[in-house]
């Protein structure tokens, strides 16, 4: 396919097989007025993730796999005073705490004004990350300026458990994907979270999964007896947005998903999409057996603690906003933080693919957006929201806060 004929196609599928087609819309025309046989690969690539980031929904996504994924060595986020950077991996002349007043020639603000359709409206929430990797030189608040350099992305994520003292433990967990992974974690661990009083569980930077993977967790949340469905808002549920080429993705991307983790939740997960997804019909019956007859798992009290305290942010994400909303529900749990992403609207992600690009997109809606309750762009709102600025850099807020509450409850 050209490189016009695979734009074309992928608003034909924003356009009418993506599952918010009816909520968001994005004005393909001035993308497509600027793609050209003779642009360079890159130029095309950034042209695409502009065109998917316009949605400003997370689970819309490009990948070009002949392209080695890559870093600055840094990462960077902005507050009402600035960029700063935030965390240092493999760049140097950097320390975290530096201001960026300049990306090349731009100052922030306009760089921020080049890409508005592409950026949160609040500063804080802001995905600056990608942004300055379509840069090539930095300037700092103390006027030196720095070359942009490439690093391999080789981020792994953290899932870990500590013991802050005999009585607090901490949870940091950076995705959700894998079911076996984190039980096979809470099993290793499990004298020590028997012995709990308070749980820190810390997903500030949580890039999802499925949230089968948090089940096992959540037994240490509960009091007694608890089925999952319970903690769900009411009308909690999803429509299938069934369409051929939605069907051929979903059931191939399940597919490729099932042989990777090998294991049965995927097995089961995959012959049920099979029935489910056979045609329009079959679809529209499984989501109202769904309704109907929620098949959720009973949550068993695990542990003795006291109160759990969940950290959240804007890197909380898809699966992660889903634990943050669940927690947030329970009566022994308090959320810290800053607002999650918010990308739960739509989900079941498929994978259409052209040439050397995996596009990736979500095939149902959460029916809340219909009584005006969707949280695309707002996310779970922390029980104690705690605004995030760059002094926050050098500190934990959140985690102090945390910490002054236990004591407080430990007085008591």
């Amino acid at each position: 396919m050209t490189k016009k004929e695979i734009f074309q196609d992928l608003v034909q599928l924003m356009e009418n097989d993506y599952a918010g087609y009816q909520d968001k819309h994005v004005d393909a025309t001035p993308y497509l007025e600027r793609v050209h046989e003779g642009m360079s690969e890159a130029s095309f690539e950034n042209l695409v993730w502009d065109y998917d980031r316009a949605f400003q929904d997370g689970h819309v996504n490009a990948i070009f796999l002949n392209t080695e994924p890559f870093t600055v060595g840094f990462e960077v986020r902005r507050d009402q005073a600035g960029l700063f950077i935030v965390k240092v991996n493999d760049a140097q002349g950097v320390v975290v705490g530096d201001e960026i007043v300049k990306l090349d020639d731009d100052s922030i603000d306009e760089a921020a004004h080049l890409y508005e359709e592409q950026l949160a409206e609040a500063h804080e929430r802001q995905d600056w990350d990608w942004l300055v990797e379509r840069y090539h030189s930095i300037t700092l608040a103390t006027g030196e300026q720095l070359p942009l350099t490439h690093y391999p992305d080789t981020m792994e994520l953290k899932k870990a458990y500590e013991q802050v003292d005999d009585k607090i433990g901490l949870l940091t967990l950076e995705d959700f994907a894998n079911p076996d992974e984190l039980k096979s974690l809470l099993d290793s661990k499990y004298d020590q979270l028997e012995k709990l009083e308070y749980l820190i569980v810390d997903i500030r930077t949580n890039y999802g999964g499925t949230d089968e993977t948090f089940w096992e967790l959540l037994n240490y949340f509960v009091t007694e007896p608890t089925n999952l469905r319970e903690l769900y808002p009411e009308n909690y549920n999803y429509t299938t947005h069934w369409t051929p080429r939605n069907r051929h993705n979903w059931l191939n991307t399940l597919e490729t998903i099932k042989e990777e983790y090998h294991n049965d939740y995927y097995d089961k997960f995959y012959a049920e999409n099979v029935a489910q997804w056979e045609d329009e019909e079959t679809a529209k019956i499984a989501d109202q057996e769904r309704i109907a007859n929620p098949d959720n798992p009973q949550l068993t009290p695990k542990g003795q603690i006291k109160h759990i305290y969940v950290l959240t942010d804007v890197k909380s994400i898809s699966a992660a906003d889903e634990f943050a909303l669940l927690a947030k529900r329970m009566k022994n749990v308090t959320t810290v933080g800053r607002n999650t992403l918010g990308i739960v609207d739509y989900v079941k992600i498929a994978r259409q693919y052209y040439d050397n690009l995996m596009f990736l997109y979500p095939t149902t809606r959460q029916n809340l957006i219909d009584a005006g309750e969707g949280m695309l762009g707002v996310g779970v709102e922390p029980n104690v929201f705690i605004p995030w600025t760059h002094e926050s850099i050098n500190r934990d807020p959140d985690m102090a806060w945390v910490l002054h509450d236990i004591a407080k409850l430990e007085e008591e």
